[in-house]
C-alpha cells in the first residue's frame, strides 16, 4: 500500500518514471493484493498516458481488465480504453493476430 501512496506522490511530483517504477514494483509482486495490483496498474497505464506511450498504457489497461475484470479499477480502464489515442493502438493490435 505504501508503495502505490510513493508512486502516487511521484505522480503528483510530475516524475512519471519514478512512479511507473514503483507501481512496476507493486505489479510484480507476487504476494500483493489483487485490489493493490489492480489501482497499480490503472495508475501505470495513465502514467504511460501522460508520457504519450500509448502502447504501453493499452497494455496496462487491457492487462487490467483481463486479469481484474470484476475490479473497480478494472471498470475505470475500460472506459480510458475507449479514448481516442487508444483506439489506434487497440486496432494494430486485433491486426497483428
Amino acid at each position: 500500500k505504501a508503495a502505490v501512496l510513493s508512486a502516487q506522490c511521484y505522480i503528483r511530483a510530475e516524475d512519471l518514471d519514478r512512479a511507473i517504477e514503483m507501481f512496476t514494483k507493486v505489479i510484480d509482486e507476487k504476494k500483493a493484493d489483487n485490489e493493490l495490483v489492480a489501482e497499480a496498474l490503472y495508475w501505470c497505464g495513465d502514467c504511460w498516458m501522460k508520457k504519450t506511450d500509448y502502447e504501453s498504457a493499452y497494455k496496462m489497461f487491457k492487462r487490467l481488465t483481463w486479469d481484474y475484470p470484476e475490479s473497480t479499477w478494472a471498470k475505470y480502464a475500460r472506459g480510458r480504453l475507449t479514448e481516442k489515442e487508444l483506439a489506434g493502438v487497440e486496432e494494430a493490435d486485433k491486426s497483428q493476430l
